[in-house]
C-alpha cells in the first residue's frame, strides 16, 4: 500500500510522501477543516507517486494495478470527508495503521464519534463516543484481551486526554469481543445535513468536542502502543 513499512528504491518519492501526510494528518487531527485539507494533500500524493511509478524502470505491472486502486480507495476517502468520515494513518506505537474516524452530529451540542482502526500489537479497535447536553459516555471493544486491559488500567489518563470541560468526565466501559466485525461499526451514513448552521456557538463546541475526543483517544492509543 502506500503507506506500506518496506522501503523501495525504485520510488523514492514513495517514502517522503509517506512522511510528510503522516505529519500533516497527526497536526490536522482536532479540526474538520484541516483534515479535510489533509485528505487531498492525500489524494494529491498518491496522484504524482502514481505518475512516478508510470515513467520509472523496474515498477511491474501489479506494482501499478495495487497503486490505481489504491488511488481510487483514496478518491473515495476525500469524498467522504464532505461526510466528516475520514481514513487517517496513524502511527501507533512503531505500526502504522489506517483509522476510519466518522462524525455523526445531533441537535445543539449533542453527537458521536466513532474510531475504528487494527495493529498487529493491539488488534482490532472500535471506539465509540456519545456527547450529550451534559455527558459523554463511551465504549472501546478490542479482539485482545491485553489491550482492553490495557485501557482498563490506563482509564483516568485517557480520559485526561479528551480535554473535556470542567464537570463533563466520561464514564466508559471497555468489552472484550472475539468476533469483533470492524464493518459493521464503519457502515452506515453519518446522519450529517447540509442544514447545520456551522456558524452556531453550538456547532463550534460540539466540533471542539467531538474532534477533541478522537484526537485525545488516539494519543491516548498511540502512548499505549509505544507502552506495550
Amino acid at each position: 500500500t502506500l503507506f506500506e513499512r518496506e522501503d523501495k528504491p525504485d520510488t523514492p518519492d514513495l517514502e517522503e510522501a509517506k512522511e510528510a501526510i503522516i505529519e500533516k494528518f497527526g497536526e490536522a487531527l482536532g479540526e474538520p477543516e484541516d483534515l479535510a485539507e489533509a485528505q487531498q494533500e492525500l489524494a494529491e500524493a498518491a496522484e504524482n507517486v502514481m505518475r512516478t511509478m508510470e515513467d520509472s524502470q523496474g515498477v511491474t505491472s501489479v506494482d501499478l494495478r495495487d497503486m490505481r486502486l489504491l488511488r481510487q480507495q483514496i478518491a473515495l476517502g476525500t469524498r467522504m470527508a464532505k461526510d466528516e468520515h475520514y481514513a487517517i494513518p496513524v502511527l501507533v506505537g512503531d505500526e502504522l495503521t489506517n483509522v476510519q474516524l466518522k462524525i455523526v452530529r445531533g441537535k445543539e451540542e449533542r453527537g458521536r464519534v466513532d474510531v475504528l482502526f487494527e495493529t498487529p500489537k493491539l488488534g482490532k479497535v472500535a471506539a465509540r463516543f456519545q456527547v450529550q447536553e451534559d455527558s459523554v459516555k463511551g465504549y472501546v471493544v478490542s479482539d485482545s484481551n491485553r489491550t482492553i486491559d490495557e485501557l482498563k488500567n490506563q482509564q483516568d489518563s485517557l480520559a485526561e486526554q479528551f480535554g473535556l470541560q470542567e464537570g463533563k468526565s466520561p464514564t466508559l466501559d471497555f468489552a472484550y469481543s472475539e468476533e469483533l466485525d470492524l464493518n459493521r461499526f464503519a457502515g452506515g451514513k453519518t446522519g450529517n445535513t447540509a442544514n447545520l448552521d456551522t456558524e452556531s456557538q453550538s456547532y463550534r463546541v460540539q466540533t471542539q468536542t467531538l474532534y477533541g475526543l478522537a484526537k485525545g483517544f488516539l494519543e491516548g492509543m498511540k502512548q499505549m502502543g509505544q507502552s506495550i
